[in-house]
């Protein structure tokens, strides 16, 4: 069984000498990812990466377990020697994004979309509109939100009104905000969603809507959260806009 386990890392790795000497800690890293067990599988492929830098599917494997421990600042370093090596990647392309967002690189962000690196074209349309959003070029922006909408498919339209609506909402701009989502019709949302659709129909003083609202759509379904939304908007205060206040 071990020697079958080794020969198919040895194929995933390239089969090399450096790969069947690396198969050990390259597996270890694999099963633990299996296990959900990612500081253990991150150590491991760190060893990995150690004994072969050059090794495409390592470096991948541990990004994958640096973005599921959030460490976004460990798993771009990887993307970068992975890019640098000529790999494609889509979670390489997500630490990149993530990171450069992060750290408020918009510029960067959007000249590594346009040099071909994606996460996918659903979201690489919505980290451009955001990265537009941050750099002040507002129409372009939502020019980029709408583009989404207008796909051709109908399958990501939602998408692109929601993050438009959100967009609208972290500029200030709440009544276009909430004409955004009453001119979707009837849009399916979310928790998250619902939550910001509230908060934007508080901060037009239109409480008794926001109201209504989550009465429609979650009945009484409540948790705590929703309970100390329900009761702020039954006192009569203006909730603030949280769900998505800045590009970043």
């Amino acid at each position: 069984m071990f020697r079958a386990l080794l020969l198919a890392a040895g194929l995933s790795l390239g089969y090399t000498a450096a790969a069947a000497q690396n198969a050990g800690p390259y597996l270890a890293g694999r099963a633990a990812q299996i296990d959900d067990d990612f500081a253990a599988s991150a150590r491991y492929l760190a060893e990995a990466y150690r004994r072969d830098p050059s090794n495409l599917p390592v470096m991948e494997a541990l990004i994958g377990a640096y973005v599921s421990l959030g460490r976004f600042d460990r798993a771009e370093a990887v993307a970068s020697d992975l890019v640098a090596a000529h790999g494609t990647s889509q979670v390489a392309a997500l630490a990149l994004v993530v990171q450069e967002a992060a750290s408020g690189n918009w510029a960067d962000l959007m000249d590594d979309l346009d040099n071909g690196i994606s996460v996918g074209p659903l979201f690489d349309g919505l980290a451009r509109g955001w990265a537009l959003v941050a750099e002040d070029r507002v129409e372009e922006a939502l020019t980029a939100f709408d583009s989404l909408s207008d796909d051709g498919t109908g399958n990501v339209a939602a998408y692109g009104i929601y993050y438009r609506a959100l967009a609208e909402a972290s500029l200030g701009r709440f009544e276009d905000a909430a004409a955004t989502f009453e001119g979707a019709g009837d849009l399916s949302l979310t928790r998250r969603g619902l939550r910001a659709r509230v908060e934007i129909l508080s901060q037009l003083g239109r409480n008794e809507e926001a109201l209504a609202l989550l009465d429609e759509q979650m009945g009484d379904a409540l948790d705590a959260t929703i309970d100390t939304t329900r009761a702020a908007l039954e006192a009569g205060e203006t909730l603030a806009f949280t769900i998505a206040p800045t590009p970043r």
